[in-house]
């Protein structure tokens, strides 16, 4: 973590220093001065990378700053998090400096503003609950970080359906019940329940009939209508996702992870890939478990991502990276020291 920090301040003195020279000179080739400055940035960052220093960068090596760089990203959000609503400055952030509402109020356009506005703690009392994991009324760093290293997908959630409408639907369907009940006696028969007016389908009478006595109460029908709200509480956030049986195997779990991640931990576990629905076996898990944590979870999957960029990369496909490799596309890996 150390290391970073000093990497990141040496970048920053020398583009200062970049920045200076061509505002001190703007007649001199500030093309030359650029490229200057970036083969020295992108030096000190390859030796950097280069833990070994076999003047050559393994993916084993790349893999292990692209983890050091995201885990310093990463802790500097929580700081942020925890100081733009730390009023009393004790480094945590307590349910009494929450604000009551959750403030929506539109950007500012004026700079200053927008400003101030970006420094707002904008975590509404829902939000507390999510990260105070033990209860007391405080939110830890720790706290943040767990919480954090946790994937949150966007897995199916419930929203309750209003009373009103409820009501509105039982009122309607009462209304008609007794429109298709043509002899008024009180039941529908199942010709009476499929008809053009009230068109219950046959397969929804028959399981509505639990009695099985060949006709439907006012109650029964009630009940085929509360099923289909019920049904209607799970909104999906995720749309079904067809996944092409030519894909790697890595990408299809990583499209698989809504439909195969049964306890909705946001990672898949041996046995939850190798159910008959989910259709993997446990060589994938080992071949895919990059972290070799037992799992194949969103970790795996940002490992992945760094092994394709170090590939794009490795133009000579040697599984290493040399200088002028890394020359190339070391910008990339400055950007969010």
């Amino acid at each position: 973590m150390k290391s970073i920090k000093t990497v990141s301040n040496l970048v920053a003195i020398l583009l200062i220093v970049g920045c200076s020279s061509q505002k001190a000179n703007p007649k001199v080739e500030n093309q030359s001065n650029l490229a200057e400055v970036k083969e020295r940035m992108s030096k000190i960052l390859f030796n950097h990378v280069d833990s070994d220093r076999s003047k050559k960068i393994s993916e084993e090596e790349f893999i292990a700053y692209q983890k050091e760089k995201n885990e310093l990203q990463e802790r500097r959000q929580i700081e942020r998090m925890i100081e733009s609503c730390d009023k009393n400055g004790d480094k945590q952030i307590s349910l009494d400096e929450i604000p009551q509402k959750d403030p929506t109020r539109p950007i500012p356009v004026d700079v200053m503003a927008y400003e101030a506005y970006k420094e707002a703690c904008y975590m509404n009392r829902d939000g507390f609950t999510h990260f105070d994991t033990n209860h007391d009324n405080i939110i830890t760093f720790d706290e943040l970080a767990n919480k954090k290293a946790v994937p949150m997908m966007p897995y199916p959630t419930v929203t309750p359906v209003p009373e009103d409408r409820i009501k509105e639907m039982e009122r309607y369907i009462t209304e008609k019940y007794s429109r298709c009940d043509k002899n008024s006696d009180g039941k529908l028969t199942l010709m009476e329940a499929t008809s053009r007016i009230c068109r219950i389908p046959s397969d929804e009478f028959l399981e509505a009939d639990s009695n099985s006595n060949n006709f439907l109460t006012l109650q029964e029908v009630l009940n085929i209508a509360k099923k289909r709200v019920s049904e209607e509480q799970t909104i999906h956030h995720v749309r079904p996702i067809k996944i092409p049986p030519s894909a790697p195997k890595e990408v299809q779990l990583m499209m698989s992870m809504y439909k195969c991640d049964t306890n909705k931990d946001g990672k898949l576990s041996e046995v939850e890939m190798t159910t008959e629905s989910c259709g993997f076996s446990k060589e994938d898990l080992i071949a895919n478990d990059h972290n070799k944590d037992g799992y194949f979870s969103q970790k795996d999957m940002a490992i992945m991502s760094m092994l394709r960029q170090f590939k794009q990369m490795d133009r000579n496909k040697d599984k290493v990276l040399d200088f002028s490799e890394f020359m190339r596309n070391g910008r990339e890996l400055i950007i969010g020291i």
